[in-house]
């Protein structure tokens, strides 16, 4: 039982959603208390119960025993986005698994379910709207490397003004491993901000457009440059989304994988097959010729200003 717990176990949350063979994890929530719900999980095949405490646990010991490169992205916006960049370039040249349920919560879920002996990378989406909750998802994935895409004011309602969110937002970079490297968007004001909190035994590389970061644009034409046949500047990739704040999403990507080892054919091979997640600048051919622009996801103030 140890080693199926350990290595095959799938877990549900949802006794509505439960598969034969699967573990429910009760969850007690705001608004319902899963333990209601453990009969329904059985009588839906469910194999048995597992408390929260314990899918933790067995998330992180599958975690260590894998052993995989843990990129942990984090932002206000443009979380799910680079994820989505850097999984698909890694993915040229090694196996990756994302992590897109973004709690610790729903990490531990991802991992149990979807990350493979064979994962050579985690790439796991790190949300937040309450102070604490970057902290704790953090020391559970103890991450080789954190990139924060952006700060604004998207948390608002639940911490109550932009220098909590920054101190939110900041707590992740505390829990980057001795060695690690943080990944930071020079041109987001509010970033900046926070970059006394880098710890010294990490490594920090700054990206951004507006041309006084350690990885810009001039940074990926360098190593463009390399590749005799392909691109000669990072302007001339032909991606396939619109929006500014896409392109430094890119830039981002770019300077996170190069950080790895990724080559520039595999860089180009994958940047080439980037695509934004829906709800995110997708365009909608609307009547009379007209473009519906939907950037209706999760959207915030800071996504409308880049969608606009």
């Amino acid at each position: 039982m140890k080693n199926k717990l350990a290595e095959e176990l799938k877990v549900c949350l949802d006794s509505r959603l439960v598969n034969s063979g699967d573990y429910f994890v009760p969850i007690k929530g705001e608004n319902f208390d899963g333990h209601k719900f453990i009969d329904d999980a059985i009588k839906a095949g469910a194999a048995g119960i597992i408390e929260e405490e314990e899918l933790y646990k067995l998330a992180s010991e599958k975690l260590s025993r894998i052993n995989p490169i843990v990129i942990a992205v984090t932002g206000s916006v443009g979380k799910s986005t680079m994820c989505s960049f850097i999984s698909t370039i890694l993915l040229e040249k090694h196996n990756v698994c994302v992590g897109k349920l973004n709690t610790k919560l729903g990490l531990a879920v991802n991992i149990m379910n979807d990350l493979k002996d064979n994962d050579y990378f985690f790439v796991a989406e790190a949300g937040m709207d309450k102070a604490g909750e970057l902290t704790e998802t953090g020391k559970f994935l103890n991450p080789d490397a954190v990139v924060i895409t952006n700060i604004s004011e998207s948390h608002m309602e639940k911490l109550g003004s932009l220098d909590e969110i920054k101190k939110a937002k900041s707590e992740i970079l505390k829990t980057v491993i001795s060695g690690g490297t943080v990944y930071l968007n020079w041109d987001c004001s509010n970033i900046r901000d926070i970059v006394s909190e880098v710890p010294n035994e990490v490594t920090l590389i700054t990206y951004g457009l507006l041309g006084d970061a350690k990885f810009d644009k001039s940074s990926a034409d360098l190593l463009l440059s390399v590749e005799e046949d392909g691109y000669e500047t990072f302007d001339e990739i032909p991606f396939s989304f619109i929006g500014k704040h896409n392109y430094l999403n890119a830039l981002g990507a770019f300077a996170v994988v190069d950080e790895f080892g990724i080559n520039v054919v595999n860089i180009l091979n994958g940047m080439k097959k980037l695509k934004t997640p829906n709800g995110r600048l997708k365009l909608i051919d609307g009547i009379f010729g007209s473009i519906i622009v939907d950037d209706t996801y999760n959207s915030s103030p800071a996504s409308l200003i880049g969608a606009i």
